[in-house]
């Protein structure tokens, strides 16, 4: 804190805390047990139960520390390629499209709300979607995705030649069977049986 600042009074601080447990809760499904968790956390915060707050901080303890510089990197690359892939996918005739739609998941999926490893790639994607610090790939939520099928396609990707007509960048059709091809024996979903993943991301 500089010299002229003062400390948070109780009352800023217990906005601050509200405002943590909210974005916290929106994590989770609504109606699951971690959302009537937080609900409970939240409250306590906003009737100001002081007998309580003992419970809040032991779980803020466990809490993580926020977003990583290693996150948010990884979390851009990986929407960079999605935007490559949906730029690259405009350049194909009308069956290649379909035969990749019916063998590969093709738009990016997201992260996974119900995989508590990928909270705070989810956070951070939020967070550029709200602010629209960028422009972000389409997206079409499939449970068949996580983040480390993302990894593999990254490994590819960032191995290819990328050309360049004008701007933004593209791949071709042999490039985007090989970043798709990372998904075949996980037991895909057909695209005409696909459906979007209950909880919310």
């Amino acid at each position: 804190m500089g010299t002229d600042d003062k400390p948070l009074s109780r009352k800023e601080e217990r906005l601050l805390v509200y405002l943590l447990l909210m974005e916290r809760r929106d994590r989770y499904t609504k109606g699951s047990e971690n959302y009537r968790n937080y609900e409970y956390y939240i409250d306590i915060v906003i009737n100001g139960i002081e007998s309580k707050y003992n419970e809040i901080f032991e779980h803020v303890h466990h809490m993580d520390e926020g977003i990583s510089k290693k996150v948010s990197e990884e979390v851009e690359i990986i929407l960079t390629m999605y935007h490559c892939i949906e730029t690259s996918f405009e350049f194909l005739s009308h069956s290649d499209q379909q035969y990749l739609r019916k063998k590969y998941i093709i738009e990016f999926a997201g992260f996974r709300s119900d995989i508590e490893s990928e909270h705070k790639y989810l956070s951070y994607y939020r967070f550029l979607k709200k602010h629209e610090q960028q422009k972000l790939p389409r997206v079409i939520e499939n449970p068949d995705m996580d983040i480390e099928t993302y990894r593999k396609m990254l490994l590819k990707f960032k191995d290819f030649n990328i050309p360049k007509v004008g701007i933004p960048t593209y791949i071709t059709k042999q490039q985007l069977v090989e970043l798709f091809s990372v998904q075949e024996g996980k037991g895909r979903i057909p695209a005409r049986g696909r459906r979007k993943h209950p909880h919310q991301r």
